[in-house]
């Protein structure tokens, strides 16, 4: 029969053993839900916190945490709290951004390839955009080049057709943009566009849209429905023209730094979550292109559609830039240009 004392120090012993366990638990991570380790994840993006890119962003957020079980956790910072894209862009690349919107174009500042998004009345419509990106060897491309710059590719959401928005007069061919200063997007062939169609192209952050609209730095932006009518932009301005000249897809991009270091059940569970958040923004983007065009007429903003014809001669008129753009290009972009026309 054991003695008291040598009860006590098996005790003793059990006592230290179970704090150890429970220390060792707590060091490794390790919970109710196995290994526990817990990632933030800060998404940065310069649109308001209101509207179709609001919801698509909250809808991921939700999609990652309740796929990753708590262990990734996002932050949402809207209206470019952290930066105008060119600083968050970089700040994805150096791995101190976790994750941030885009436009396609955007990549162009270290990838030539991804002004092949310039180019104008290249989609017929978002049906024929998603099937282009994702066609297996196109998409092959785009992933790669986005990698080789320090960017992973989550999911390519919609941002509708873009059109002019102005201050001066409705628009229906080129030359009723003669003399109007529109801004656009910090890519060459954007711009180089938005000339061949008359107007004067003023590149400027998208932050600063509003303010030099309101004081008369610049006469027009161009953009979808959704996103002008989302950022206030129909209170400065008074006609907004379909000229739906440009169609192009937002990538939600993460860090290939920080997405590398993650384990690969938690890569799986980013990859699921961006692949739904694709089909989400799709359907709902439409819904909000009309409710937006309704309310933009609703407050006074006087819309007006264009005939074929009308249609045509911007077409016309924008046509140099593809051979313009064909004669700049390397031997790999001619290639995605080729492959991306051959999906009908």
């Amino acid at each position: 029969m054991l003695s008291s004392k040598k009860i006590t120090k098996v005790m003793s012993r059990s006592k230290l053993m179970i704090i150890f366990l429970l220390m060792s638990m707590l060091f490794l991570g390790i919970g109710g839900n196995g290994l526990a380790e817990e990632y933030v994840i800060k998404y940065a993006y310069v649109f308001a916190p209101v509207g179709a890119q609001q919801d698509s962003a909250v809808y991921l957020k939700e999609r990652i945490e309740e796929l990753s079980g708590g262990r990734l956790s996002v932050q949402l910072y809207p209206s470019g709290q952290l930066g105008d894209k060119v600083a968050v862009e970089e700040s994805l690349r150096s791995g101190t951004i976790e994750m941030c919107d885009a436009a396609a174009t955007d990549l162009s500042s270290w990838s030539k390839m991804w002004s092949i998004f310039s180019l104008p009345y290249n989609f017929v419509d978002d049906d024929h955009m998603f099937r282009v990106l994702r066609d297996k060897d196109v998409s092959k491309m785009f992933n790669e080049d986005a990698e080789s710059i320090g960017f992973k590719v989550l999911a390519w959401t919609t941002v509708g057709s873009r059109s002019v928005l102005n201050s001066k007069r409705p628009i229906y061919r080129p030359k009723d943009l003669n003399g109007i200063k529109v801004r656009v997007m910090a890519d060459p062939f954007l711009a180089k566009v938005v000339k061949l169609m008359g107007a004067i192209p003023v590149p400027l952050a998208w932050t600063d849209v509003y303010v030099a609209l309101q004081q008369g730095t610049i006469d027009g932006a161009e953009n979808s429905p959704s996103i002008l009518f989302s950022n206030n932009l129909h209170e400065v301005t008074k006609y907004f023209s379909l000229t739906e000249h440009f169609r192009m897809p937002g990538p939600q991009l993460m860090s290939l730094k920080f997405f590398n270091s993650l384990p690969e059940d938690l890569q799986k569970v980013l990859m699921q979550a961006g692949k739904e958040t694709e089909e989400f923004s799709r359907k709902n983007w439409i819904l909000y292109d009309e409710e937006s065009l309704k309310k933009m007429e609703d407050s006074g903003i006087k819309i007006n559609k264009l005939s074929e014809a009308d249609k045509e001669a911007f077409k016309e008129a924008v046509k140099p830039i593809y051979d313009d753009f064909l004669s700049d290009a390397d031997q790999k972009t001619k290639e995605l240009y080729n492959l991306m026309n051959k999906v009908k």
